[in-house]
């Protein structure tokens, strides 16, 4: 409660309320006190240096393309670079291209069709790790506004 000594009963009070100035003051002394000593104590760091054995024309990722459809039975209709495929005959051929090495190891790409339901995807993901790939990505068969619904591609 403020009280005025040269002002009549009932007229309001034109002071400043220093009380939140105050008290924000104090949180940011506090907040500056916790965080001086981290910025005194350096640490020193070993930052590697810029590589000069780049290679002038890398090689670009092997991509092979997984389409999973959708179906009226429990499993996937699945297709391998377009051309359809079965699960085991898929699985043998992503084994022999993980068996190729490290290096020439293709990155798999695997695109669902949007009626697809998550099992089926689940079981294509699944049937993929167990061959060994390791980067797998993840993309939409018909992504929408790519193509048309009125052209033969798109149904």
């Amino acid at each position: 409660m403020a009280f005025s000594s040269g002002t009549s009963a009932g007229a309001p009070i034109c002071d400043i309320n220093t009380t939140p100035l105050v008290d924000v003051m104090l949180v940011l002394l506090i907040i500056f006190m916790i965080t001086a000593p981290s910025v005194v104590n350096r640490t020193d760091a070993k930052v590697p240096l810029r590589s000069t054995n780049v290679d002038p024309n890398p090689k670009p990722p092997i991509i092979l393309t997984v389409d999973v459809q959708a179906s009226q039975s429990r499993q996937a209709i699945l297709a391998l670079e377009g051309q359809p495929i079965s699960a085991n005959e898929l699985l043998a051929r992503l084994k022999l291209e993980a068996a190729k090495g490290p290096d020439t190891r293709p990155d798999i790409n695997i695109r669902t069709a949007p009626d697809a339901t998550y099992e089926h995807m689940a079981q294509a993901l699944a049937l993929i790790k167990r061959s060994g790939a390791e980067k797998i990505r993840f993309d939409e068969l018909n992504p929408p506004g790519l193509l048309d619904s009125g052209t033969p591609a798109a149904q």
